[in-house]
């Protein structure tokens, strides 16, 4: 028998949990639920899988890798966002020798045992299909199957049905907490935890500090490098993701906090989802975002730019803005007179920071928008866009040399990889962008100098661009250009104008 698993579709009721993550890899336990489905059938005889994927496929490609820790074979296909996927399934399915076990990444039936004697639908006691069914050999159609997923009764179709009693479920927020109860209450026999239980009904993962006052409840699950501290209480129905922290007097109950979550002092979570900021509460059927990082937040560090070269940055940011402000003024009254732009206060997200946009803090610079900026000499370009700005690197919001500030939007626009080079990065005023190509650069010279600035980053890089900036300022429009000749009698290079071969 082969499996056909569809993974990785979107889930709408569960209120973005799936936005980073999708459903299939969300943690049931120890383990995301996808990996229970595969230990599930690979304990039946089941080798071959066949996995099905629309949202996010590189991160279930990516944690299965090619089944050999499991001893099977795994093939993967790509679903188109809009496509129907049992349209899909049955195009795959009909190309198959053996009888195929049609299957869902996000919900794990309670299936007896898997008899390829006839084709067969699993439904749930309130007669809902379960999105699992055992597919003949030949298979023409799947369109039988449609009358399952509409609810409508099917006894005419040709599939044997087969009620199962239980079911865990990730489709919806109370489903997902449900199932998680029924597992860690061993009510769900068709998989269990791997770990072996520190006392029935508490499984304590490696590495787990735990405060000798914290009470638990069973049934309880801690992951791996989590921190309980003092006077917590967990339990019962409680799992704790990988690398989170619990703080002080807080009180986890029927709850599911996803890896790598901060819970804040004193909180009372009772039948609720806590993903980083995201707080989904099963029993109202509502979500909310926690902006405030002491009461929930996400754990995962970015590196950030080394103390020292923050300090410099703002030191040289003083002196530019200080140094040249009368003439600065002077000209930005003059450009404002003239009616050759307008003041505007630009926002830009701060970075480095994750990629859920969610959680991204977002500042104000100020800068005078020229109307036609290509035709501006360096000196009005310094006056106009980086000096006005100077005042947001000195607030710690900007740095002085770095890549381009965006907003939240212009970010969000970004091709994928791109946008990961971005947010890894550090916005300033002086960017390689200017340095290389001149004031208004090409998109594609714009995500040349960012990919390489973004390989690069390092504090003697920083210096060579404001150094070659600076000269262009002093050359007060001499030329556009940058002359290359120059910069290698400045210790550059011919190849690169930082000074490093690209």
């Amino acid at each position: 028998m082969i499996a056909l698993i569809v993974a990785a579709t979107r889930a709408p009721a569960m209120y973005g949990l799936d936005e980073h993550l999708p459903m299939a890899l969300f943690p049931l336990g120890d383990r995301p639920i996808l990996h229970h489905i595969v230990d599930c059938l690979a304990a039946q005889g089941v080798r071959r899988f066949e996995f099905l994927m629309g949202h996010l496929p590189e991160k279930i490609e990516s944690y299965l890798v090619d089944g050999a820790r499991w001893g099977c074979s795994f093939q993967f296909h790509l679903m188109p966002s809009e496509s129907n996927p049992l349209h899909l399934a049955e195009t795959i399915a009909s190309g198959l020798d053996e009888e195929v076990l049609l299957g869902r990444g996000d919900r794990l039936p309670q299936i007896p045992s898997l008899s390829a004697d006839a084709p067969t639908v699993f439904l749930t006691a309130s007669r809902e299909w379960t999105g699992w069914a055992v597919l003949p050999k030949n298979l023409r159609s799947l369109a039988d199957l449609d009358h399952f997923a509409s609810g409508k009764s099917a006894n005419a179709t040709g599939f044997r049905e087969v009620v199962v009693e239980r079911e865990v479920a990730f489709d919806t927020p109370l489903r997902l907490l449900q199932g998680q109860h029924d597992l860690l209450s061993g009510e769900f026999s068709a998989s269990a935890l791997g770990l072996r239980p520190a006392k029935p009904g508490i499984w304590i993962s490696r590495k787990v500090s735990l405060h000798p006052s914290v009470q638990l409840e069973t049934p309880v699950y801690i992951g791996p490098n989590c921190r309980i501290r003092e006077g917590a209480q967990i339990g019962p129905s409680a799992v704790i993701g990988a690398g989170s922290i619990v703080d002080e007097q807080s009180m986890v109950a029927h709850t599911l906090v996803a890896p790598g979550t901060y819970i804040g002092q004193g909180l009372e979570l009772e039948h609720v989802i806590v993903n980083r900021n995201l707080l989904v509460n099963a029993k109202i059927d509502t979500a909310f975002l926690v902006s405030e990082k002491f009461l929930l937040s996400g754990l995962d560090r970015q590196k950030k730019p080394p103390l020292i070269q923050r300090l410099i940055s703002t030191f040289a940011a003083l002196a530019l803005l200080v140094l040249p402000a009368p003439f600065a003024l002077a000209t930005l009254f003059f450009l404002w007179a003239g009616r050759k732009g307008t003041f505007v206060r630009e926002r830009a997200i701060t970075i480095p920071a994750l990629d859920d946009p969610r959680v991204w803090h977002v500042s104000r610079y100020l800068r005078f928008r020229l109307d036609s900026p290509a035709k501006a000499g360096w000196w009005i370009d310094f006056a106009a866009e980086v000096w006005p700005g100077l005042l947001a690197v000195l607030a710690g919001s900007l740095f002085l040399v770095g890549v381009k500030p965006r907003s939240p939007e212009e970010v969000q626009s970004l091709p994928s990889d791109w946008k990961a080079l971005y947010l890894n990065s550090k916005a300033g005023l002086i960017t390689e962008a200017s340095v290389m190509f001149g004031k208004t650069p090409s998109e594609d010279e714009l995500y040349t100098a960012e990919a390489y600035y973004g390989a690069t980053q390092r504090f003697r890089h920083d210096l060579k661009l404001l150094r070659l900036y600076l000269r262009r300022l002093l050359s007060f429009g001499r030329r556009d250009g940058l002359d290359f000749a120059d910069d290698a009698a400045l210790g550059g290079s011919p190849e690169f104008p930082s000074g490093e071969p690209l």
